[in-house]
Order: structure tokens, then sequence, then C-alpha cells
């Protein structure tokens, strides 16, 4: 990226405004390093180019609209910000992240973006296909934090040993996801649904019962997605109006998150930017 005086003091002036008023006037580490580099180039100080690109590039493209469409973004956008070293870290090194003492294999980076999304959109019912005791009794626990009566369905072909009070639980084989959630039963829970997918097998099948039972409002988190993208691809050519919500792929650097290009939510067509 070339480096332009003006859009350096464009960025600067926006992370201020956004320190002001949104902060307290309390920085983050990224805020300080767009001040320190930014003032360093405008003044022809020392800097580092390399880093000042970066941040620049991460950015502008997250500065964008929050949601855009899937096919567009799968094409344009097939890189992390976050190396593979660090994603590969961000479930724990010496050790597994752990919720009650049970072993919950989410990144750290997912932690805070589910509490910010569900805190948000305040989901009516959660299913995680792929389902563990903790991370049952995670969701049930974010949920009350939240104050919400989320219905909490998990699918999976093995049984947790116990559930958390009033979450459900389906056992078998997700390649059947249409006998496991039927129309019917689906027609009886309540909106917007938060859909997870976390089971890395029969992708395809699930994506394409997913497509058909999504409506406005619902949201989609496919975690561990960066090999998935082929599927994601030819799953997004036969979606109408599935859109990529960058706000949380974007929240940490450009897709700082185990589901790259794929915190997707259905909004119909004279929403669809908003």
């Amino acid at each position: 990226m070339y480096l332009e005086k003006s859009l350096v003091h464009k960025i600067i002036d926006k992370t201020l405004m956004k320190i002001n008023q949104h902060q307290n006037g309390v920085t983050t580490f990224f805020d300080n390093l767009i001040l320190q580099q930014g003032e360093a180039f405008l003044k022809d100080n020392k800097y580092d180019s390399e880093i000042l690109e970066r941040v620049l590039e991460i950015v502008t493209i997250t500065g964008d609209r929050r949601f855009v469409n899937l096919s567009d973004r799968l094409i344009n956008m097939p890189v992390s910000s976050l190396d593979n070293f660090s994603r590969v870290c961000s479930q724990g090194v010496h050790n597994v992240f752990c919720w009650q003492g049970k072993p919950l294999f989410k990144s750290a980076y997912d932690l805070a973006i589910y509490h910010m999304m569900i805190s948000e959109i305040r989901p009516a019912t959660i299913i995680e296909i792929g389902s563990t005791e903790a991370s049952l009794c995670w969701l049930k626990d974010i949920t009350d934090l939240n104050n919400l009566g989320v219905r909490i369905i998990g699918i999976d072909q093995i049984q947790p040993r116990t559930l958390p009070k009033d979450v459900e639980f389906r056992r078998g084989d997700i390649g059947k996801i249409d006998y496991l959630l039927t129309a019917c039963f689906i027609e009886t829970l309540p909106r917007p649904f938060l859909i997870i997918e976390d089971a890395h097998v029969h992708l395809k099948r699930v994506l394409q019962y997913l497509g058909f039972l999504m409506l406005e409002g619902d949201y989609l988190m496919i975690e561990d997605s960066i090999l998935k993208q082929d599927e994601l691809k030819e799953w997004s050519l036969t979606q109408k109006n599935i859109l990529v919500d960058t706000f949380y792929t974007d929240f940490y650097g450009i897709n700082g998150t185990s589901a790259v290009n794929s915190i997707l939510v259905k909004k119909e067509a004279n929403n669809a930017y908003a």
C-alpha cells in the first residue's frame, strides 16, 4: 500500500474520534500503534513502514460497510490478519481453555466474539451442530449472564454425560441433519436463530439444509473454516441474501477469528446493506 499523508491524517482523526466518543478517552493497543506510527510518519520521523502499511490496510478494509455479500467476500478477502502460529495457539498451548473445569475448544478470539454477538443479536434459539458438554454449559452460562431465555439445542453423535438445565440435545448422524432438525420442529422454535457449525463433517449437506431453514435476522457461524472456503464458495452460489457480518469477522483484524469469512446473517434484499 502506498502511504499518503492525507490517508494517514484521516485514519488518525477517525481513531481519535473513536477514542473520545466511544472509549471515554482510553486507547487500545491498536489505537496506540496507529497514533504513534502515523504521527511519526507525518512528522517525517522514524517509523516502521511495514507495520504502518499493515495497520492502514486493516483500518481501510474493516472501515467499509458492515454487511457484504458472501460470494464477493470469498473472492475479495481470502486472507486473515492472524498468522498461522497465532491461530494455532489461540485455543491454548500448555493446556486447553476450560469452562467449569471441562475442555472448551474455542479460540480466544471466538470466545470474545460470541459474547458480543449474543449480547447484540439476542438470539431466541441457539443450535450448535457438533456439541460438547463444555460448549453447552458455556452457551447456557453466557445467555444467562445476558438475561436471555434462550432455547439451546445441541447436536452430535456423542451424548454428553450431563446437560445444563433446560438445554436440549439431539443425538444422531449429522449427515442426516434434516431428520435431526425437521422442518416441522424448526417452525416451533423462536427467532432469531444463532446456528453454530462446529462438526467438521458433512459440511456440504449441512450448509444446504441451513440455507433452507434460515430466515431474516438468523445468524450462522461456521467455525474453523479456513479450510472450508471451497465448500463455502460452492454453497454461496445457491444462496440469496446471505451476508458476512464484518463487524465480527474483522473485529480483531481481517478475519481475526476461526470463522474466516463465515459469520453470516440472512437479510432480505431491502435490508441487505443496512
